[in-house]
């Protein structure tokens, strides 16, 4: 496999999510993070909690089956991690590293 550089994810929040951009449009709800609130499903603050609970995974609303979004806290909390992809043979990416733990490779944004 290639590895090529795909640029940088910043990070504002300590967390970091992959998701399918339709899935924003079709679940996304606009919420604060509140540590006293009960969450609504696929929000900032659904994901957060979800996150400080060392939750990995989010479901699609209303379904047992998961695979709506992942979700961890970042490495080193926020900034811009460096992330690259893997091409196989017919240069299509395959999988996608995101490297929270390489200082060196951290662009901090504070």
């Amino acid at each position: 496999m290639k590895r090529i550089n795909l640029g940088h994810v910043a990070v504002d929040s300590g967390q970091i999510m992959i998701t399918d951009p339709c899935r924003i449009d079709e679940y996304w709800k606009k919420e604060d993070y509140d540590d006293k609130s009960k969450p609504t499903a696929f929000s900032y603050n659904d994901i957060s909690h979800k996150t400080l609970e060392k939750t990995t995974s989010s479901n699609f609303p209303k379904s047992k089956s998961r695979g709506l979004a992942v979700h961890v806290s970042s490495g080193y909390g926020d900034g811009l991690y460096q992330a690259w992809g893997h091409e196989d043979e017919k240069g299509r990416i395959v999988k996608i590293e995101i490297d929270m733990w390489n200082i060196d490779t951290r662009v901090k944004t504070s």
